[in-house]
């Protein structure tokens, strides 16, 4: 999964998202008798604010997010977003990873803080999603809300303040929680890592993958690496004799390479990873084959 900017072509499949859950009635304030061109007009976002939407390694949407500034003038420094995430796509961390992502952008945007206006109480779910990123409940509406099974109910305004960039300008520690989630959205080259923080004289580095890497052996360090996200395998030749052998990783494995090793990583339906290596250290190591054009050969970006 990973989250881009939505765009005009992206509406059919947005469009179905937006409709089946405003029609539910039971979650956004918004009318259900809407026609798909006010949806539109209401979901997708002018800059400077701006909508999103969750695709997976297919392509297919999973959701969607709108995000800019929840009051114009002297609120204008206060965020606000929204999201809506498909029937079929529900429980797997899809909402998460969207509102992750908004607050990233909010932050990169200098918002000072972010607003939820209208959070429905019966919403469950959604409100404990938001405790656990940050928010808090800061007052309850009572009886704002006509739900279509339980009545009338409260609409709570949820509030986080947002704090500095969870990454520094020049990629080191930061002094804010890192979500990996948003930080993995920010970019879609593959074999190219990104370093999200250091530990003493290490990067903390993550990566999107797909396919095979190269051949390649660290001299003077070991590699560690956790699979983040789908399923990372990774060839071997660490016998005595030559030989060759294979390790797979499936998700939330970790598995640390000796220095030395030759090795080669892939991923044959693509994963996420995070890896933990001396800062400085080249991605195709001391020795490689011939690198490919699709691998970076880099001691690690920015993200």
């Amino acid at each position: 999964m990973r989250i881009r900017d939505c765009t005009d072509a992206d509406w059919r499949s947005v469009w179905p998202i937006v409709r089946d859950v405003v029609t539910a009635a039971d979650t956004f304030v918004y009318d259900p008798a809407w026609p798909a061109e006010v949806a539109r007009e209401v979901w997708l976002e002018r800059p400077p604010g701006r909508t999103s939407v969750a695709v997976d390694h297919d392509g297919a949407v999973l959701g969607t997010a709108k995000m800019g500034a929840n009051k114009p003038g002297p609120g204008s420094h206060v965020a606000t977003a929204s999201f809506m995430v498909a029937a079929a796509a529900r429980g797997r961390g899809v909402g998460r990873a969207l509102c992750e992502d908004a607050l990233a952008w909010a932050r990169r945007q200098d918002f000072a803080a972010m607003q939820f206006n209208a959070v429905v109480e019966t919403n469950v779910a959604a409100v404990a999603l938001y405790r656990r990123l940050g928010f808090t409940v800061v007052g309850t509406v009572p009886q704002a809300f006509a739900h279509p099974r339980a009545g009338l109910v409260g609409l709570h305004v949820m509030h986080r303040f947002l704090g500095p960039s969870t990454v520094r300008e020049d990629g080191l520690m930061s002094a804010e929680p890192i979500e990996l989630a948003a930080a993995l959205a920010r970019f879609d080259q593959l074999w190219s890592p990104r370093i999200v923080t250091t530990v003493n004289d290490y990067d903390v580095r993550i990566a999107k993958v797909a396919g095979e890497h190269v051949w390649h052996s660290h001299d003077h360090t070991d590699e560690f690496f956790l699979v983040l996200d789908g399923e990372l395998r990774i060839a071997l030749r660490d016998g005595t004799d030559g030989g060759q052998r294979e390790v797979t990783l499936p998700r939330g494995a970790v598995f640390v390479v000796p220095r030395g090793v030759p090795h080669r990583p892939y991923a044959p339906d693509g994963a996420s990873i995070l890896m933990f290596e001396p800062s400085g250290t080249s991605s195709v190591g001391d020795r490689h084959d011939a690198v490919p054009g699709h691998v970076d050969a880099t001691t690690g970006h920015r993200l």
